[in-house]
């Protein structure tokens, strides 16, 4: 895809009026250290969060808007990705039924997304067909409880990521609202969820979870 020196990358951004950005497909150089921007998609608005499948054949990308084709939420967008050029081919775009989504995460057999809505308090689960494309949304779960002590900040519950560990049993997601981390069973089948639980996530012997403060 490109001569030794040279690197390519993805960039999600918010979109202005004036700066229409969605996702910008750039290539830096490795030894100068000088970006370039190859191409640039303005099909998704505000694209703040992206994410690859492990073959890195597809790019998943959040929409974190309030609405979406006249739905309270946001959504989500699957891209293909050409293997010789690294150029974006828009597969679908999903709802998140969740508004502002600002996180998303496959888990570790490619076979779900799961999305972090922000100012919904909630996270989402979507199925992920057989080409990389998305399915509707199988499942919505409301984050709810006491508040953490920023009340400019910590009004109400604030999912702000969600992640699946590694043995795919589970999905932590960080809710910055609460001040507190929410731990879901994954269902082998499904990929639906049982009851969450406020957690201090980690594994006794093995690796740790980490947790940003913000």
């Amino acid at each position: 895809m490109g001569l030794l020196n040279e690197a390519y990358f993805y960039v999600g951004a918010y979109t202005s009026d004036s700066e229409p950005t969605g996702i910008s497909y750039c290539r830096l150089n490795t030894e100068t250290g000088e970006i370039t921007i190859v191409d640039t998609y303005r099909d998704l608005p505000n694209a703040s969060f992206l994410a690859l499948n492990e073959a890195r054949t597809v790019l998943y990308a959040v929409s974190e808007t309030d609405t979406y084709e006249g739905r309270k939420g946001g959504s989500v967008a699957a891209y293909a990705i050409a293997p010789e050029t690294g150029k974006l081919t828009k597969l679908n775009q999903q709802p998140t039924d969740g508004s502002a989504p600002c996180y998303v995460s496959l888990d570790g057999e490619g076979r779900r997304l799961y999305v972090a809505n922000y100012m919904g308090g909630n996270v989402t689960v979507l199925p992920i067909q057989a080409d990389g494309s998305l399915g509707a949304p199988v499942q919505l779960l409301q984050h709810a409880g006491a508040v953490g002590p920023r009340a400019d900040r910590q009004e109400a519950p604030h999912a702000h990521s969600i992640v699946p560990t590694p043995d795919n049993r589970f999905a932590v997601a960080a809710d910055l609202g609460l001040d507190r981390l929410l731990v879901y069973a994954i269902a082998a089948e499904s990929g639906a969820r049982g009851g969450r639980w406020p957690a201090a996530f980690g594994v006794q012997r093995g690796p740790a979870v980490r947790v940003r403060g913000e």
